[in-house]
């Protein structure tokens, strides 16, 4: 399964984007996460980043759903 750390996020990217000061990475690895839920989490990676082609390519892989255009992409819907 993908996963965030598949992209080498730096700690302050991980503090962005998960909230916390110092996440415990196996307690992410072992959350449960879909594998939709982390495509989710590796857009706003690159979205955080700047990178708006690899954070659409990740947004693609996710089924179009009201979570999706409401909460994924709530504050941007220029994608």
């Amino acid at each position: 399964m993908e996963t965030i750390f598949d992209h080498s996020p730096t700690k302050a990217e991980l503090k962005d984007l998960i909230y916390f000061e110092t996440p415990n990475i196996d307690e992410l690895l072992n959350a449960g996460f879909s594998q939709n839920q982390w495509y989710s989490i590796i857009y706003s990676l690159y979205e955080l980043r700047g990178d708006k082609e690899t954070a659409r390519k990740y947004l693609n892989k996710i089924p179009d759903t009201a979570d999706k255009f409401f909460g994924l992409m709530n504050h941007d819907f220029a994608i």
